[in-house]
């Protein structure tokens, strides 16, 4: 079986654009053998034909003066640059603007904070998804809620070596070279 990633994208560009991705992505559960003719394109014979990806909670907005595609992809293993690949095709690559949140591999592109501002994800069993927080206190807050961790751990720091000490798993990222 498969690792599966999330990645969280803000694609700036084209109005028209990316509100027809959007709504391919919404009209079609972000299944892209299904996504890709919607937008004209072929998904056979791309270099991640036989991958089992999707794309979800699609949305447009208008941040800043720019408008922006909000969504997630899922895929198994090592993602494919497929929302570049698509731009490309749709003849948008040079106007537009890719930022993306890895938040299985702690990643991002955007280091000035414009679309991602998070610390810290915490991957929530519950609900079967990652939580997102800007402040260390918040996340240990809530580390302590879902896992009935002592209240009094105060640091990530301190929550990973009472994980080590009482053989929990804690899935935590501090997602490095994020500036608010």
């Amino acid at each position: 079986m498969a690792n599966y990633t999330n990645t969280i994208y803000a694609v700036e560009g084209d109005k028209a654009i990316l509100e027809k991705i959007a709504t391919a992505i919404q009209n079609e559960d972000g299944n892209l053998y299904k996504v890709f003719p919607i937008l004209g394109l072929n998904f056979e014979n791309t270099p991640f034909e036989d991958c089992r990806g999707e794309w979800s909670n699609a949305k447009v907005e208008d941040r800043n003066g720019k408008h922006v595609l909000f969504f997630e992809q899922y895929w198994p293993w090592e993602e494919p640059d497929v929302i570049g690949w698509v731009l490309e095709k749709l003849g948008q690559a040079e106007n537009s603007c890719v930022y993306y949140l890895s938040v299985m591999g702690d990643e991002t592109n955007d280091y000035e904070g414009k679309y991602f501002n998070y610390h810290f994800s915490i991957y929530n069993e519950d609900i079967e998804d990652y939580e997102f927080f800007e402040k260390e206190e918040d996340a240990i807050d809530r580390i302590c809620e879902i896992y009935n961790f002592p209240k009094d751990l105060k640091t990530i720091e301190n929550a990973r070596k009472y994980c080590d000490e009482h053989n929990e798993e804690l899935y935590i990222n501090v997602i490095s070279g994020v500036e608010n």
